[in-house]
């Protein structure tokens, strides 16, 4: 298991010089929010489309050991940081679920932006499906109420205090 670790991680440090997505074309008074318009805007890739990777290529987590584990998100996180995607979680995360959820997110669609950095933060904010175990699960501490979400009628308008 060993050597297939080594090429791995060989892959995956190939897989940084790997050619990015065209800029957009965007006219020159947009280019000062090049990042926000291809975030918004740009077209979607699967990350590991991007990469050059396949899930199928990463051992299960069970399979490794915890050395193996934080060398490849190690190198994993570095790849999408070539990529200006930056992985976000929780304080204290155990590595093996990191790696489980990098490796998962080859699959998921992003746009890629060739200014700024895109994060990725994993959690819907829906503790019900929180990727994370409770322990770490940030989510909770955002639970909304319905009440929060209502929209405000006509009548909470001050008409005279609008600027036009």
């Amino acid at each position: 298991m060993q050597r297939y670790i080594e090429q791995l991680i060989e892959d995956i440090e190939e897989a940084k010089n790997r050619p990015r997505p065209l800029k957009m074309l965007l006219p020159p008074e947009l280019e000062f929010v090049r990042g926000a318009e291809e975030y918004l805007h740009g077209e979607q890739y699967e990350m590991g489309e991007l990469f050059g990777l396949e899930i199928k290529q990463f051992p299960p987590e069970d399979k490794l050991s915890e050395e193996e584990i934080q060398a490849l998100t190690d190198k994993i996180t570095e790849l999408w940081q070539v990529f200006n995607f930056i992985p976000v979680f929780p304080e204290g995360l155990p590595v093996k679920y990191k790696y489980k959820l990098l490796v998962d997110y080859l699959e998921h669609k992003t746009t890629y932006v060739s200014v700024g950095n895109n994060h990725f933060e994993f959690c819907t904010y829906d503790p019900e499906s929180c990727p994370f175990p409770e322990k770490f699960c940030t989510c909770k501490d955002f639970e909304i109420d319905d009440d929060d979400l209502e929209m405000p009628s006509a009548d909470d308008f001050d008409e005279d205090a609008l600027p036009f």
